[in-house]
């Protein structure tokens, strides 16, 4: 229930209000626009001064046919920061790239007999890149 509280709050734009409040809850795909059921779940750390800091956390849906994916921030939660995700398949890619205050997506490729693979690129609020991060290898093939 506090994850549909925070979210409501995030709408209108009190953002102060949903960062103590904590990030969007993680429990529901319909959540952030996917489909399907949670099929690979991982951590993306940052670079440099970032490298011992989650900064997001990637969530990838199946629904049979095709592969749906989310970066939800775990830093600067509330506050509108550029981000990049990249969700590929060998049937081709999907991008969401701009200005997000709790998570980039969804992307959705046709993944059906195939792998998918991701990067996730994220800055702070001065515009440095704290993330540049490819996922750690083909995933969910089948």
């Amino acid at each position: 229930m506090l994850g549909k509280f925070s979210r409501v709050l995030t709408v209108f734009g009190i953002a102060a209000a949903a960062t103590v409040l904590g990030p969007v809850s993680n429990a529901s795909a319909g959540g952030y626009g996917c489909n399907g059921d949670l099929v690979y779940s991982a951590d993306v750390k940052g670079v440099d001064s970032y490298s011992d800091t989650v900064v997001a956390h990637l969530y990838a849906y199946w629904d049979g046919t095709y592969n749906c994916e989310v970066a939800v921030k775990k830093v600067f939660v509330g506050t509108s920061t550029r981000m990049e995700l990249t969700l590929w398949s060998n049937y081709g890619s999907d991008v969401d790239s701009g200005y997000f205050s709790q998570y980039a997506g969804p992307v959705k490729v046709k993944a059906a007999g195939s792998c998918i693979w991701e990067e996730l690129d994220m800055w702070n609020t001065s515009g440095r890149n704290i993330a540049q991060a490819y996922n750690y290898g083909k995933h969910n093939c089948g």
